[in-house]
């Protein structure tokens, strides 16, 4: 029996395609497990963030819920009342201490934002009373920051020394609307 070269070469070229198709299917099977792997492994991880996440966010709320009670107390304050408390700065530092205007910066109608208001105050007094007083204001129990501060030395007829004169500008932060 005389078997034709022809067929033959045909049986090993299509014996050939087989194994290769073979072995591109078993690595393609292997890469699919390994990213399936991954994907379980970062799923696994992405999980375990937002877990941590969550117990960190939880840590700080109960870290801070006095000082957020302190910081809604204090926004929640009417502009009479912060200028009332402006105006007390003074009782502590021994000079009086006098709001000339308090005015909105644009407020917002949305509920639960805050407002800001431009404070404008003057005080007379000894250059340690108006820098004791700065101190105070500076750090009043309210949301607010120092927008401005003009320190002059008062003068009088004949060059007399009649102490200091401040102009204090501040945007306090409240929910209060007016």
């Amino acid at each position: 029996m005389k078997i034709n070269i022809h067929i033959i070469a045909a049986a090993c070229v299509l014996i050939a395609c087989f194994a290769w198709y073979g072995i591109w299917y078993i690595g393609n099977d292997l890469l699919d497990q390994a990213l399936a792997r991954a994907s379980t492994a970062s799923s696994a991880q992405a999980q375990s963030d937002r877990v941590a996440y969550t117990k960190r966010i939880g840590a700080l709320v109960a870290d801070t819920t006095n000082d957020r009670a302190a910081l809604e107390g204090a926004s929640g304050m009417s502009i009479v009342s912060i200028a009332t408390l402006i105006e007390s700065v003074g009782t502590k530092t021994g000079i009086v201490v006098k709001v000339d205007s308090a005015q909105s910066q644009g407020s917002s109608a949305a509920a639960g934002t805050l407002n800001d208001f431009a404070v404008v105050a003057e005080a007379d007094g000894s250059f340690a009373q108006i820098i004791r007083t700065l101190q105070e204001l500076e750090s009043l129990p309210l949301p607010s920051t120092v927008d401005q501060i003009e320190i002059m030395q008062n003068g009088g007829a004949g060059g007399a020394d009649h102490g200091w004169h401040l102009n204090i500008r501040l945007s306090a932060f409240t929910s209060a609307s007016s």
